[in-house]
């Protein structure tokens, strides 16, 4: 690749980038309904990536995104209990396939559908979390998770070293690694000793977090953010892929850039529910 090819490569993915960071925070800003067709939308291109890579078939792929369609809405509606309902029996749905064909030599065609009931607890669970939180829950966790992503990014081309884990992400670094981390903590901690608890859906006379709270929360989110690039990077190899997808220049699929906040946000979740219940 020319020098010439690697800036074009990289002004695209800065160009698309900056698209992407303007039209996410007007949907936050403005809340409500604009969020949610824009978490939707992700979700059902990520989801769509995600049966492609899995060869799941067409019938199932719409199935999957219906379902997805339902359990988000009814989520956005203030109907958390008819998503779980929606999502689950999408899996029973799928499993009367072996009901109908159990004691013939194909009954394990319903292990099919294991794929799809995974896309709706990867993918639209954590969206459904998302559509559940304020906005200053959903800024604060992405914010992190591209803070993660950013310095990775560029600790690793600048500094390189050992490997984190070759056969999985041949181009990851622990000096990317632990970047990203230093960027997390940057930001959460920061962001939290000027903004305090409202930043996780606190009420404003909560008891703030500690320093060292704001860290451990910055650390959660990294860590996890790194975990679901990692998996991420797995299934594509696996499938034979470099990208999930093609829809966003410079990055690849929407599930190239939303693999870190799918395991970023049911990670926060657990964690700000654990230090209420502490």
């Amino acid at each position: 690749m020319t020098l010439v090819d690697k800036f074009g490569a990289h002004g695209a993915r800065l160009v698309t980038g900056a698209a992407l960071a303007v039209v996410t925070a007007a949907c936050l800003i403005l809340g409500g309904w604009p969020f949610f067709f824009l978490a939707l939308l992700a979700g059902l291109a990520a989801t769509w990536e995600f049966l492609a890579l899995t060869r799941t078939s067409l019938p199932g792929r719409i199935i999957t995104l219906c379902a997805m369609v339902g359990g988000m809405l009814a989520v956005q509606l203030g109907q958390p209990a008819v998503a779980v309902a929606v999502l689950g029996l999408t899996w029973w749905l799928g499993s009367l396939g072996f009901l109908l064909r159990s004691g013939t030599a194909d009954a394990t065609g319903w292990l099919v559908w294991q794929t799809p009931a995974s896309a709706l607890l990867y993918i639209a669970a954590p969206l459904c979390i998302a559509l559940s939180w304020t906005p200053w829950q959903n800024a604060l966790v992405l914010a992190a998770t591209i803070a993660t992503d950013v310095g990775a990014y560029y600790a690793g081309h600048l500094i390189g070293g050992p490997k984190l884990w070759p056969s999985v992400s041949p181009k990851k670094t622990w000096a990317g690694s632990l970047g990203g981390l230093a960027a997390a903590l940057v930001l959460t901690t920061g962001a939290g000793l000027l903004w305090g608890t409202t930043l996780v859906g606190l009420s404003p006379d909560a008891s703030t977090f500690s320093v060292w709270t704001w860290l451990a929360l910055g650390a959660t989110i990294s860590v996890a953010a790194q975990l679901g690039d990692l998996f991420e990077s797995a299934l594509k190899r696996h499938a034979g892929v470099k990208d999930s997808g093609t829809l966003l220049p410079g990055h690849g699929g929407v599930l190239d850039r939303i693999d870190g906040l799918l395991a970023a946000a049911p990670a926060a979740a657990l964690f700000v529910f654990v230090w209420k219940m502490l």
